[in-house]
């Protein structure tokens, strides 16, 4: 197996499977029923917890409160060929740590163990690094089980999903009408056709078309970093500060990212204030 010295971490006391996204204030959400991409159920793995649906055992609190032990592993999404793993320290001596990294299908049943690793600590407050290059694989979900055992009992499990989507950005934007009366409310219709989870933020920019040049009039990017996301299939309303525009043909733009890819997109919306 491919390892490399560093990786991406994310701190935890226990696992908790993550949230479903919700609506943010200020935006409207809309479900739709058409998903360009069936195989993306597998975003299905933030709401649940591993324990639910593996035979894994709980965190147990009040063993890593008794122990101080310091630790971080890898969760969530991420790109492929990302190095993922589990660091801990001030670990007990005579612990066993065992450390598995399965590969799971849409019901979560294990198809593949990709890595195994085993240590045993050798002195007081020890220490270990462990780090694994995920496949470059798309659509993939794993399952990361830490497992702490002492005299052959299982002293405390950790465990967490970790999910690689396709790499692909496929988004849409328009506004509600074409044409409007001045100082009437312009609002923006964002949908994410998949695969990926689509993020952004509440800044965007606006030009008006003069002698066939877009001249840039207004940016909110000063205003508000807000980070919002929408998983495939779903649409975002979002209302655009249009009252002080005059008549003229505009249009409006916002950046976009895919979630666990390095894809980023600009995109534009047209339309005309009488």
């Amino acid at each position: 197996m491919k390892r490399a010295q560093k990786y991406k971490l994310i701190f935890a006391i226990i696992f908790l499977a993550i949230a479903s996204i919700g609506c943010k204030s200020g935006i409207e959400i809309i479900e739709v029923e058409d998903n360009y991409y069936e195989e993306t159920d597998f975003y299905a793995f933030q709401s649940i917890k591993y324990t639910d649906v593996t035979p894994f055992g709980h965190p147990n609190i009040d063993w890593l409160r008794e122990n101080q032990l310091d630790f971080s592993f890898s969760m969530g999404i991420t790109k492929p060929g990302e190095v993922i793993g589990f660091s801990g320290s001030r670990i007990l001596m005579d612990i066993t740590i065992h450390i598995q990294l399965f590969k799971v299908d849409q019901e979560y049943n294990i198809t593949d163990i990709k890595d195994e690793f085993i240590y045993t600590s050798q002195t007081p407050k020890d220490r270990i690094n462990y780090s694994y290059e995920l496949p470059l694989t798309e659509n993939a979900l794993y399952l990361l089980i830490v497992e702490f055992i002492q005299d052959e009992d299982i002293k405390n499990t950790l465990g967490a999903f970790i999910y690689v989507p396709i790499q692909e950005l496929h988004a849409e934007m328009k506004t509600n009408k074409k044409r409007y009366l001045r100082n009437r409310n312009v609002e923006i219709e964002i949908r994410n056709n998949g695969p990926t989870i689509l993020e952004f933020g509440r800044p965007y920019t606006i030009e008006l078309l003069r002698e066939d040049k877009w001249k840039e009039i207004t940016s909110t990017f000063g205003f508000t970093l807000e980070g919002l996301q929408i998983k495939p299939g779903e649409t975002y309303v979002q209302p655009l500060n249009t009252y002080h525009l005059r008549s003229g043909h505009y249009r409006v733009s916002k950046n976009f990212r895919a979630a666990g890819t390095d894809l980023e997109k600009t995109i534009f919306a047209e339309f005309t204030i009488k």
